[in-house]
């Protein structure tokens, strides 16, 4: 168990010759393949850490400027713990179903409804002037359900659409405002290095990984349908 630990520490914060030295030198249990145990919940193979990471380093350009260089060095550390998987432990890299996972992060529920979702009826939503489509674009995007999300997108919801007219609730604001969140809470892990405790990761850190990446993704998708729903209004 030690020796998970080690190795799930290395990959959880970036440490490539920590993880090359495991490799040579400590036997790898293959059962971190499948799951690192660190929830009651779902499986999570220990290489959905570097799969999370490398959808939040994607783009060092879009980071701030004081911290565009150290996020570049990070996503390249994150994909020779990449390369090392494919190589020395034969993994086959699939996108992660965040929709179809159990873990918890700021979302609802798979089986949540409209009225779960909003507190009220969806015929009094759309008495107030709001579209269908875009109601049901906030209800898919606060289950994760990226192809549900996607399918709405491409007829023509707007991810810019005001839910909430009292606090500018928007498709794009509630996912960007926690990924916000979620970067701050793992900060010490990729910026503040020198701060952290290098065995210091848990399952509440997991989790957030798991939940920045999921809203990464979201946000992504979102931008995408933001720049065209835009241009058409032109």
């Amino acid at each position: 168990m030690i020796a998970n630990q080690k190795y799930i520490n290395a990959v959880f914060n970036l440490d490539v010759d920590a993880f090359k030295t495991l490799l040579d030198k400590v036997p790898f249990d293959k059962s971190l393949l499948s799951d690192i145990k660190f929830s009651d919940g779902d499986p999570c193979p220990i290489y959905w850490i570097t799969q999370c990471w490398e959808i939040i380093f994607c783009h060092p350009e879009e980071w701030s400027v004081d911290n565009r260089y150290i996020i570049n060095e990070n996503k390249f550390r994150n994909l020779e713990i990449k390369r090392l998987f494919e190589e020395k432990l034969k993994v086959v890299f699939k996108p992660i179903d965040f929709y179809n996972t159990n873990f918890w992060f700021f979302r609802n529920y798979r089986e949540d409804t409209f009225d779960d979702v909003f507190d009220c009826k969806k015929e009094d939503m759309i008495a107030k002037g709001y579209r269908e489509i875009d109601l049901d674009l906030y209800v898919a995007v606060n289950k994760f359900d990226y192809d549900e999300a996607k399918r709405l997108l491409e007829l023509g919801a707007d991810p810019e659409c005001e839910i909430d007219e009292d606090e500018g609730t928007t498709c794009l604001r509630r996912i960007g405002t926690e990924c916000g969140l979620l970067s701050t809470e793992l900060q010490e892990v990729y910026i503040d290095r020198e701060k952290r405790n290098p065995i210091a990761n848990n399952a509440v850190d997991l989790v957030d990984l798991i939940g920045w990446a999921a809203h990464e993704n979201m946000y992504s998708l979102l931008s995408k349908y933001k720049e065209k729903f835009t241009e058409s209004d032109i």
